[in-house]
Formats: C-alpha cells, sequence, structure tokens
C-alpha cells in the first residue's frame, strides 16, 4: 500500500530511495536561484531589520537533507534544521555536523515560544492538510518573537497548492506581510521536468544495471521488462555499450539541470510578464 502524501512514510520512503533530496534541490539551477533569493531575503533583515547580527536564532522548517540550512549557518549561526524525515536528517547531521538538525514534525516538537528572529519554510505548506494548515501557521507565530519575521515560499497552481490570494490570506491571519516576491517560470520548469525524468531513469537503469535491490522502480512489470532488456544486451555483449550510453545521457540530463543562467533569465521573463510564474515568496512580519 502506497503511503498518502505528505506523511511521514512518504517522505521516508522518498528519502530512502534517493539516499539524498529526491528533488535534487541542492544543484538543480532554478533551486539554486531560489536559494539566492532566500538568502539575500535573509541578510537583509539581518542587516537592516532586526537587532543581534549573525547571533540571532533562525529555524529552517523543512530543511531536508541541510543544504540550505549549511547555507543559511554562514549568515546566522544560530540555526535549528528541522524535517519529520529521520533519514533526511541522518544524511543532514552526516553532511553538516556542526549544525543543530532535529526529526521531528514541527507542529509537536515543543519549541519555546518568543524565542526565534527569523523562520524559513520553504515549499512545505503544501504538504500540510487543509484543517491544519492555519494551525501550522500560528504555531510558527508562536514560536516567533515579537517582530519576528516568517520567510515561506511555497508552489502557485491548483490544490495542493495555492493562488496568489489564497497563500496571502492564509499568511495573513497571524502575520504582517511585508513583501511578495514571485520566481520560477512555468515554460522552464515545463523543459526541466522533461529533463528530470531523462536524468531520473538513467539512475534507476544504473542502479538495476548494478543489481542493487532499491533501484527506484516500483512496478514489477516494469523491473521485468528492464531486466529482460539487460539480459539480451548481457548475451549480445553490448552491456559496455549501454553503461557508457547511459553514464552519458545521465551526465548530460546533469549538467542541463545544473545550469543556473537559464532558469535565472526565465525567472526574469516570468516576473516581467506575470503570466508564467510558478512560484510565490512571502516576507512576513508577526503582528
Amino acid at each position: 500500500m502506497e503511503p498518502s502524501y505528505g506523511t511521514y512514510s512518504w517522505f521516508e520512503k522518498s528519502f530512502s530511495a534517493a539516499q539524498e533530496d529526491p528533488w535534487l534541490n541542492n544543484w538543480r539551477g532554478i533551486e539554486t536561484c531560489r536559494y539566492e533569493i532566500v538568502e539575500n531575503i535573509v541578510k537583509g533583515l539581518i542587516e537592516h531589520e532586526i537587532p543581534g547580527g549573525n547571533k540571532i536564532s533562525m529555524l529552517d522548517i523543512g530543511c531536508s537533507t541541510g543544504h540550505f540550512t549549511n547555507v543559511l549557518s554562514k549568515t546566522c549561526e544560530n540555526i535549528v534544521g528541522i524535517d519529520i524525515s529521520d533519514t533526511a536528517i541522518e544524511i543532514a547531521r552526516e553532511k553538516y555536523p556542526k549544525i543543530d538538525f532535529r526529526s521531528a514534525d514541527f507542529q509537536k516538537i515543543g519549541l519555546p515560544e518568543n524565542t526565534v528572529r527569523i523562520a524559513v519554510c520553504m515549499e512545505v505548506l503544501y504538504y500540510i492538510e487543509d484543517e491544519s494548515k492555519a494551525d501550522f501557521i500560528e504555531k510558527i507565530s508562536k514560536v516567533l518573537v515579537d517582530g519576528g519575521y516568517f520567510i515561506l515560499t511555497t508552489l502557485l497552481g491548483e490544490k495542493p497548492y495555492f493562488t496568489d490570494d489564497g497563500i496571502v490570506k492564509i499568511v495573513s491571519d497571524k502575520f504582517i506581510i511585508t513583501d511578495i516576491i514571485y520566481y520560477g517560470s512555468k515554460t522552464y520548469s515545463n523543459i526541466e521536468k522533461f529533463i528530470f525524468k531523462i536524468y531520473s531513469r538513467s539512475v534507476k537503469l544504473e542502479h538495476l544495471i548494478k543489481g542493487d535491490s532499491d533501484s527506484g522502480i516500483e512496478d514489477p512489470q516494469k523491473i521485468k521488462g528492464i531486466e529482460r532488456y539487460l539480459g539480451l544486451m548481457k548475451r549480445l555483449k553490448m552491456m559496455t555499450a549501454v553503461l557508457k550510453v547511459n553514464s552519458c545521457i545521465e551526465a548530460v540530463a546533469k549538467m542541463i539541470m545544473h545550469l543556473r543562467f537559464p532558469a535565472a533569465i526565465m525567472n526574469r521573463v516570468a516576473d516581467r510578464c506575470r503570466l508564467d510564474r510558478t512560484h510565490i515568496i512571502l516576507v512576513a512580519r508577526k503582528r
């Protein structure tokens, strides 16, 4: 039975299969653009809005394997990364042992109130059930000090995602929104999704060729079909060629997704035309 979307089991399955961030957020060009925007927002708040400099306390809610928490730690020394996935936190702790990472459901972790200056929450809210979204935002408000800041990023679109007005309404109940930033391009996103699929299939095929039991392919029929194909290639003594071609496809797809400038250019185009945007970033101050 497949675990339900956004549950602990769903995230555990995703991270266990990938043994890294399943969405490859630590190196995809579109994601490094987003990270740069949020990092600059945090730097601006620390320099101009919040006293305490890099000694302030910060939360990274939904930190995944810790890549962006580590980026933020260069700006703020006292940062805590939280994620619901035990596997993600194990990877984060191994990569960045000096950072405080905690494996927990944010709504149940029991953090002390009025202690945090900045809370960052990227691509998390659409995993929360509708009836719990308001409680989730209230929980963030409670852990923030008076005048503390909340930075939220999310996809725009049909459920489980949000409309502009919808996400603003949810956040405005407990926060004063001080800035709204759009980023991401539907055109670029559609192109990248296609390349992402090619990359993912190449990685899965590589796992099967190596005989890994967990290739990430769940359909037994697909596995049998691929295994028959690989068996034929072995009999024809063409496995070396298959490996080389697959490695080449994987490398080219990764190189394209890694490029930052196409994503940055499309972001600017989407922001100008206001018709092609995929994400919204809200900067909000506690009421």
